[in-house]
This record gives C-alpha cells, sequence and structure tokens, in this order.
C-alpha cells in the first residue's frame, strides 16, 4: 500500500506539474504572437499545428506505451517540452515560432498516454475511477494556476513566461522517472468494472467537442479580448476559470460512480458548452464571460473523464493503446477548434466561432443519441 502511494505521488505531481507549465505556454504563445503581428489566421494556424502535431503523434506514443518503458517516454517527454519552450523568447520573427510549437506538442504526445496508462496499472475496477478521479484533478490544478501566472508574468516580463514553463519542465522531467508503477495483479480487495464498449465512442465524439471549443477559446478568443480591453492578467482569470469548471467535475464525478456507462451525464455536459457559448457570444464584458468560460469549463470536465475511464478501464492490456486515441481525439478538437475558428472570425465575423459552434453541438447530439439508440438495440 505504501508503494502505492508512493507511486500515486509522483504521477499526482508530475502530472500537475507538467500541465501547470503546459498552461503557460498555451496562453504565452498567443500573447507571445500578437506581439509578432499576428492576426486570426496565424493564431488558428499556431493553435492547430501545436494541435495536428499532437494528433498525429499520440496514437503511435500510445502504441508505444504498451510495449516500451512508460517512465521513460514520460521522461522523454518533459525534456523535450520543456527545452522546445525554454528558447521562444528568441523567436524574432511570427514564421520562426512554429518549429517550436512542434517541438513542444510533440514532447507532450509522448508524456500523456503513458502517464495515463501507468494508471491501470495500478488498481482495477472502481478503484481506478477513483484514482484517475484524483488524477484528473491534479493536472486540472496545473490548468487553473497556470493561465492566471503567465498573464502576471507576461505583464511584468514576457520572456518570464517560457523561461520559467522551459526550465521547470526540463527540471521536472526526472519526476517520471521513479517509483516503478505497481501491477494490479499485486493488490487485493478490488473488484474489476465492466460495461458496453460503445460508451467509450460516445464519450470521445463527445471530449472532441468540447475540446474543439477549448481551442476556440484559448487560440482565438484572446484577439476578441484584447480588443474589447481585457487585459493579459483578465484573460489568464478567464482560463482559470474554465479550468476550474473542469476541476470542479473531477471532483462531482470522483464522489460517486453512478455515471459510469450512463449517457445521460454527457448528454447534459453538451448542452450547458451550448448554452456557455451562447454566453460568449453575446457578453461584452468579463463578468458575462466567466459564466460561458466555466459552462464549457463544466461540459469538458464530464467528456474528459469519461472518456480516460472507458479508455483504460475496460481493457488493461489495450490500456496504452485506448489512451493514445483517448488524447488523440482531445488533440482534433484542439486542431480543428483554432483552425476553424481563426477562418470563421477572419471572414464571418469575430463572434461567429461561438455561435457556429453551439450549432455543431446540436448536431453532436443528434448523432450520439442515434448511435446511442442503435446500439442499444
Amino acid at each position: 500500500m505504501e508503494r502505492l502511494k508512493l507511486a500515486l505521488g509522483f504521477i499526482y505531481s508530475f502530472a500537475f506539474i507538467i500541465n501547470l507549465f503546459f498552461a503557460m505556454v498555451l496562453l504565452g504563445v498567443p500573447l507571445y504572437a500578437l506581439r509578432l503581428k499576428a492576426g486570426n489566421l496565424e493564431l488558428g494556424y499556431l493553435g492547430g499545428l501545436g494541435a495536428l502535431t499532437y494528433t498525429l503523434s499520440v496514437p503511435l506514443s500510445g502504441w508505444l506505451s504498451d510495449r516500451l518503458s512508460k517512465r521513460l517516454l514520460s521522461f522523454l517527454g518533459a525534456m523535450i517540452f520543456g527545452l522546445s519552450v525554454l528558447f521562444i523568447p528568441w523567436v524574432e520573427k511570427l514564421n520562426f515560432l512554429y518549429p517550436f510549437v512542434f517541438g513542444y506538442s510533440l514532447g507532450l504526445a509522448l508524456i500523456w498516454p503513458a502517464m495515463e496508462s501507468r494508471l491501470s496499472l495500478l488498481v482495477p475496477g472502481e478503484k481506478l475511477s477513483k484514482i484517475a478521479g484524483w488524477y484528473n484533478l491534479s493536472w486540472c490544478l496545473g490548468f487553473i494556476f497556470g493561465p492566471y501566472l503567465a498573464g502576471w508574468l507576461f505583464e511584468r516580463k514576457l520572456e518570464l513566461v517560457f523561461w520559467g514553463a522551459g526550465l521547470g519542465g526540463v527540471l521536472f522531467s526526472f519526476l517520471a522517472i521513479y517509483p516503478p508503477a505497481q501491477r494490479a495483479s499485486q493488490t487485493i480487495g478490488y473488484t474489476e468494472e465492466s460495461g458496453p464498449v460503445y460508451f467509450l465512442y460516445l464519450s470521445w465524439l463527445a471530449n472532441i467537442m468540447t475540446y474543439f471549443f477549448q481551442g476556440i477559446l484559448r487560440n482565438i478568443f484572446p484577439k476578441l479580448g484584447e480588443g474589447l480591453g481585457l487585459s493579459s492578467s483578465q484573460l489568464g482569470i478567464l482560463f482559470l476559470v474554465m479550468s476550474l469548471g473542469q476541476a470542479s467535475f473531477f471532483v462531482i464525478l470522483n464522489l460517486s460512480g453512478r455515471w459510469h456507462f450512463k449517457f445521460l451525464p454527457l448528454l447534459l455536459a453538451q448542452l450547458g458548452a451550448f448554452l456557455g457559448l451562447m454566453i460568449i457570444g453575446f457578453a461584452g464584458d468579463l463578468s458575462g464571460f466567466i459564466g460561458g468560460f466555466f459552462l464549457v469549463g463544466s461540459a469538458s470536465g464530464v467528456t474528459y473523464f469519461s472518456s480516460l475511464y472507458y479508455a483504460i478501464s475496460l481493457s488493461q492490456k489495450r490500456a496504452g493503446s485506448r489512451s493514445g486515441w483517448h488524447e488523440f481525439f482531445i488533440g482534433a478538437g484542439a486542431l480543428t477548434g483554432p483552425v476553424l475558428g481563426g477562418i470563421f472570425a477572419e471572414f464571418i465575423g469575430e463572434r461567429s466561432p461561438y455561435f457556429i459552434g453551439a450549432g455543431m453541438i446540436l448536431g453532436a447530439i443528434l448523432v450520439e443519441l442515434w448511435y446511442y439508440n442503435k446500439s442499444r438495440a
């Protein structure tokens, strides 16, 4: 039991720290790109490149994590992430920013499938859901504090965002190495849980939608926000609120397993995201945006937890590969969100991505309802 607690402590700490630095970079890169005269399309391309790199890499990374050392893959990923971020402040032309975005996205792709599949080695069944829930909360806490910290640092000296996140990624990469995971076969007293595999596919579709909206908000919204007079610290507060909404539902879902293999939580989450996008589309000040960001974040908390839990619990042998596909659909949403959002904002109107996104989620819900009823028949 002590060995299990030690392994979890290292995994939770690593997830928190890496996502703290990643959240700093997610806000820092668009703001830095704006200093280099980026427009809506360039912001979309930057976000899209990072998401494309991540999306194409995580299936292979997940496959590797079922065959190679999960600790080594996470260590290498954190090192690549840190080194790529560290040199961003020396970029003086917008085009030279793209290779560094590619580099840190590749590093992240090595990290997360390996870390998530390590959880399946610890304990099975309902206990695994609890462990996954605290893991989700750990990395989400990094997303809560990271954007605000980045906004605060950016207002003082822009280089501090990237120097802090880059050096931190390099130094804390060693957290991924120790201790080795305790295998589930070495634990006793836990029962496995099973259910229909179609819930995994439903959660993947719901998750790609919520991360599509997050991609728009993180990469395209800063330009709208600056046009409305929001400071970088206020933008950081909005992203903090979005992550706070996500974290709150990680905690709520971790209190009970009654939501397992039920469609209603996924449906309600996406309806909440629809409402949040409509609020963002009409809001004109910080107080209005806060409600919309919180709802979108809450929705992603439900869809992410569902997707991860089903990916690692239904088959321990396929946990690495399915974790890779879980991250693939996150990346796919994060890819299409900035690219399409940037195009919508540039050619239709700066608020159009939020109204179009609201319509898209209604379409996704109809597809999910059709598939759910078809699978149950």
